[in-house]
């Protein structure tokens, strides 16, 4: 017998907990233990509406109609799981005429599902009529690191639709098509700034020239360039650490518009004397919690332990100030700038200002390689993006990120 208040709590419950997972991965402070404990939790709420069966589909399908991007990723995830052909086979008429939000929700579902077939249902969705039809399955495939030939993905690049576009370009960097090189550098032209933000990424992947130069030109007029497009120029420059770079990351970071991207940038570069730069800007008291964080990125140091974090009187009052200032990083430790200027006096020597460290270490692919397992999850995107431009042979590792900005799925 099924209760129907069972079945509604499972499917609050998976719902919630994919949320949350969303929320775990671009955490600054989770690791993959939490993200282990989310998914093992959520698994266990999509099991209890599997084994509900037919008369379980029956008080879920109602939320198809009106179903919201979560909503659409269980339910998909259920039929998907469930192996049930009859509604497997209608996935697709799901997509047909689809918003975003939905488009989203069943392309989630699609590449998290365990069902072994998801290849031989999407792949005839590629050249289809409809591009909600072509986007998924470029996600998919390229998520799942299934084969694209270079001819399609050409296409795709081509499409008339942006989503189809950004999906195919996150294809090309994910199974590492250096020949569509020339087609991803077209779009760093496109007209509209989502898609010059993908190519900026896959471009960086495949080792373009002209993407470099592009990230060099965006920091040194910012006016050029949308919010999302100089976020991921500047935090990109961090990722690949060239030395030539490090003043237009810290004139970034004297503007309010860039700062926050160019203290993560600096952390991702993790130079030597990049904490002594972080620190002449830190007269800007949102950064002191980002600063804790750049810290702790470049030298591993416990703040708790090195004693760097604010009183707790200093934190509540700071806190009354900056309710609408500093609400984005509210889930990071705050730090004692004057602390952290004491601490840094007496280690800076420890490090040189050229080189570049990592938790303490020198920025080697091996350091990296031993640091992704217990990073904060936000950190391990970026951490594994280094590694793919370091080591090209490390593919493995870029199934942990789906772009080099972007978060995984």
């Amino acid at each position: 017998m099924i209760l129907p208040d069972v079945i509604e709590e499972h499917f609050d419950e998976a719902c919630f907990l994919w949320k949350q997972r969303a929320r775990v991965l671009g955490s600054r402070i989770d690791t993959l233990r939490e993200l282990v404990r989310t998914e093992e939790r959520l698994l266990a709420h999509i099991d209890g509406l599997i084994v509900g069966g037919p008369a379980a589909w029956a008080l879920l399908e109602p939320s198809l109609e009106a179903g919201n991007e979560r909503q659409l990723t269980v339910l998909g995830w259920v039929v998907l799981d469930a192996k049930e052909e009859a509604r497997i086979q209608q996935l697709g008429f799901w997509l047909i005429g689809a918003a975003e939000p939905r488009l989203r929700g069943v392309t989630n579902a699609l590449s998290v599902c365990q069902f072994t077939d998801v290849e031989q249902l999407v792949r005839p969705w590629l050249l289809g009529a409809h591009w909600q039809h072509r986007a998924a399955a470029a996600e998919v495939l390229g998520f799942r690191r299934l084969p694209i030939e270079d001819r399609t993905l050409r296409e795709l690049l081509e499409d008339h639709h942006p989503l189809v576009v950004n999906a195919a370009l996150r294809s090309v960097g994910r199974l590492r098509r250096q020949a569509l090189l020339p087609s991803v550098e077209a779009l760093l032209e496109h007209s509209l700034s989502s898609v010059r933000t993908e190519a900026l990424s896959t471009a960086a992947l495949l080792g373009s020239s002209a993407a470099a130069t592009r990230f060099c030109t965006l920091a040194s007029y910012p006016e050029r360039a949308s919010d999302d497009e100089l976020a991921a120029s500047l935090i990109l420059l961090g990722i690949k650490g060239d030395r030539a770079t490090a003043p237009l990351l810290e004139k970034a970071l004297a503007a309010k518009r860039t700062a926050r991207s160019a203290v993560s940038a600096l952390a991702a570069a993790g130079w030597g004397d990049a904490i002594s730069m972080l620190l002449d800007a830190a007269t800007m008291p949102q950064m002191a919690r980002m600063l804790g964080s750049a810290v702790q990125r470049i030298t591993g140091v416990s703040l708790r332990e090195a004693q760097l974090l604010a009183p707790p009187v200093a934190l509540r009052t700071l806190d009354e100030e900056l309710v609408e200032l500093d609400t984005e990083d509210s889930d990071l430790p705050l730090v004692d700038v004057e602390r952290v200027r004491q601490w840094w006096q007496t280690q800076s020597n420890k490090y040189d200002p050229a080189s570049r460290y990592c938790y303490g270490r020198p920025l080697t692919a091996e350091a990296l390689h031993s640091v992704l397992d217990r990073s904060p999850l936000a950190d391990r995107r970026e951490l594994a993006a280094t590694l793919a431009l370091l080591d090209a042979d490390m593919s493995p590792l870029l199934r942990e990120t789906c772009g080099l900005v972007a978060g995984s799925a």
